[in-house]
């Protein structure tokens, strides 16, 4: 179960981070300098996106039985994908 929610967040994160970093890059800016900050406002969005979409289809009833609360998993979540995150502001 915490696969599917980690897949679930993922996913999110990329479609809202290539979507936040689309829409300068169209005006103008450099790809390179957008795609960290996007990422991170992608993951941001993601975390919330995903708790309303599950709670939407009613599925944290699955996850009761979990010793972690829907917080801690979300901020792992959220914190692995600050790593991305680190690493393309650093190497780009």
């Amino acid at each position: 179960m915490i696969l599917f929610l980690a897949r679930k967040y993922f996913v999110n994160t990329l479609v809202f981070a290539a979507a936040l970093a689309l829409i300068p890059v169209l005006f103008g800016s450099s790809l390179i300098d957008v795609l960290p900050t996007a990422f991170f406002l992608g993951s941001t969005v993601a975390v919330g996106y995903t708790f309303w979409r599950f709670r939407k289809q009613n599925v944290w009833p699955l996850y009761d039985n979990l010793r972690l609360h829907r917080l801690v998993l979300f901020v792992g979540l959220f914190l692995g994908a600050q790593l991305v995150t680190l690493t393309l502001s650093l190497f780009l």
